[in-house]
């Protein structure tokens, strides 16, 4: 998710929930269903996401700053869709979860992707694929 995108986050065992980030530009009010990796899970424990929720997004940039001085935060984006191409995700769910509407390398169209929906658990089936060794 991004960083501007965090205050609204709220999650379940299986999902995190945010608004789009483009909502505060004008844009209709949109809720992203984001699946929980295998990756995440194994972490998740080790973040407060309420304490997160609540810092503000140049706090989380400084941070990452000062531990990854040549990196920008927006990397941690990148860094997941290429795992998750690398692990065999759908790319059309794959840039579903981060937000894009159109990606260069997903062969369908818009109308497409805007007619088709996919069932939970053929998401999590997806997101399932993100496990690797570290």
């Amino acid at each position: 998710m991004r960083v501007g995108e965090l205050e609204t986050l709220t999650y379940d065992n299986t999902f995190i929930y945010c608004e789009l980030e483009k909502t505060r530009k004008g844009y209709a009010k949109v809720i992203r269903q984001i699946p929980i990796s295998p990756m995440l899970k194994k972490v998740l424990h080790l973040i407060d996401l309420e304490q997160a929720k609540a810092t503000n997004r140049y706090t989380i940039r400084d941070a990452l700053k000062r531990i990854f001085r040549d990196r920008h935060i927006h990397e941690l984006r990148y860094s997941f869709i290429t795992r998750a191409k690398e692990c065999g995700c759908n790319p059309e769910l794959v840039m579903k979860w981060v937000g894009h509407e159109f990606d260069a390398d997903v062969k369908t169209s818009r109308v497409d992707r805007g007619y088709t929906t996919y069932s939970q658990e053929y998401i999590l089936q997806e997101i399932n694929k993100i496990e690797y060794k570290l």
